[in-house]
């Protein structure tokens, strides 16, 4: 198991997909997205927590993120918050799934 605790963006099914596979080999801490789409505050029983105050909860150094946004339309998306995020300290990692 990896030593930092896991952070997905996303509350999708991409991200619910994602969570699926990863559970056995990362300790997923939480989800993250934008304040203005959080749905439900519990996710596959995960918090999911608002992007835009992450380091409240899981500062930077604390945890490891993955991107989990799905389709083509959301490529601007994905870009802007994975650079938003790396520029505020986090650490992202990558998945292969066998």
């Amino acid at each position: 198991m990896n030593t930092l605790p896991l952070v997905i963006y996303g509350n999708g099914q991409m991200a619910r997909m994602l969570h699926e596979f990863v559970r056995h080999d990362f300790d997923v801490a939480a989800f993250t997205v934008d304040a203005s789409v959080i749905g439900e505050p519990m996710l596959d029983g995960k918090p999911v927590r608002a992007f835009e105050t992450l380091e409240q909860s899981h500062p930077p150094g604390s945890c490891q993120m993955i991107m989990a946004v799905g389709h083509v339309q959301m490529n601007r998306l994905r870009a802007a918050r994975f650079l938003e995020a790396k520029a505020r300290g986090y650490a992202f990692t990558n998945y292969i799934h066998p």
